[in-house]
């Protein structure tokens, strides 16, 4: 649903503004660290976001709203030193996002909406902006029932800045994954919101790739076994593809780089449709048929993230080929940026 889809629902879009507004009003990045989450629990669906407050170097002033537990560990790998970082993963985390940005910066259509509220910002960087992050999809207005959600969760979280402020609430810090959760329910016309200490511990990762026809695997197996190891990883594009729906999706790459001399040794261009999951699950069925096509099999495959050493697991074993990962994939990096500067050129 895009902004002028949304527009016959102007009453809440006003919500969503002025709410906006108030905690811009208070600056909570000015005195909060985008690792100080609490939760919302969503009284329709039961769902529990997970709110950052963005912004505490001066840079990006937003409120992101991670959809999930999944999405908040997604979150905090970003954060962590030790995972392999890249720039666009921020886009592969489920959330929505409000953002404060200049007036120029918003859609025609939000721009439009703006003026038939009478709404009106000052100053720099005060025009909220509302997106929609889904992985793999270019970020996109919300829909009605995030818009619902949304507003929930920038109420409470307008509430537990007031409170933090007035000194009368402390996030937990003593126990390792408790959260402060605002838990709304139901009582008749009303919802009664309350504080809750929940733990939220990591999610199992559920993987559930495509097996590789048996016969596939035979006609590898009689390949001859190369001593040059062979780096693979996924590089996003700078340039999407629409579905049916209108909605943009991402374009990735999926490379598969000779570690000892630099060169591609094959690569398919992988659409996140119709999700993102969906396209990590065909990945060992790609590979293979990259490995058909070069007529050989690497002793050795080097990956650089946890969801795609789980992913190469079982066919790599079906192969013969030991998997090991790596933050770093030099090589892999450089296609990469090449990529990317014929793109851009």
């Amino acid at each position: 649903m895009t902004v002028a889809e949304h527009s016959h629902n102007l009453e809440l879009l006003k919500n969503l503004y002025e709410l906006a507004a108030e905690i811009r009003g208070i600056e909570p990045w000015k005195w909060m660290s985008n690792t100080d989450i609490f939760g919302v629990k969503d009284p329709r669906s039961e769902n529990i976001g997970f709110v950052s407050i963005m912004g505490a170097h001066g840079e990006h002033h937003a409120v992101a709203v991670y959809r999930n537990p999944e999405a908040l560990y997604d979150f905090f790998d970003l954060k962590d030193p030790q995972s392999p970082f890249r720039p666009e993963h921020i886009f592969e985390i489920s959330q929505l996002h409000t953002s404060f940005k200049n007036k120029n910066d918003l859609d025609a259509e939000e721009r439009k909406i703006l003026k038939k509220l009478k709404i009106k910002f000052s100053g720099e960087n005060s025009w909220p902006m509302f997106r929609s992050f889904k992985p793999g999809m270019v970020p996109w207005f919300l829909s009605e029932e995030e818009a619902q959600f949304l507003y929930h969760v920038l109420q409470q979280t307008l509430h537990v800045l007031i409170r933090l402020v007035d000194g009368i609430l402390e996030l937990p810090t003593k126990v390792k994954n408790n959260y402060l959760i605002r838990v709304g329910e139901k009582c008749k016309n009303q919802i009664a919101w309350d504080d809750k200490l929940i733990r939220i511990d990591r999610p199992a990762q559920r993987i559930k790739s495509l097996t590789v026809d048996g016969s596939v695997i035979k006609v590898l197996k009689e390949m001859p076994f190369t001593e040059h190891s062979y780096e693979i990883d996924l590089c996003m594009l700078p340039s999407h593809s629409k579905n049916s729906e209108g909605r943009q999706y991402y374009l990735y790459l999926l490379l598969v780089v000779d570690s000892s001399l630099g060169i591609i040794m094959g690569n398919d261009l992988l659409r996140a449709e119709p999700t993102y999951d969906e396209m990590w699950n065909t990945i060992p069925f790609t590979v293979s048929g990259i490995f058909a096509k070069v007529n050989k099999i690497p002793k050795q495959i080097i990956v650089r993230t946890k969801r795609m050493h789980a992913i190469l697991q079982p066919f790599t074993h079906q192969i013969g080929s030991t998997l090991i990962q790596k933050n770093d994939l030099p090589n892999i990096k450089k296609a990469c940026e090449s990529l990317m500067d014929t793109f851009l050129d």
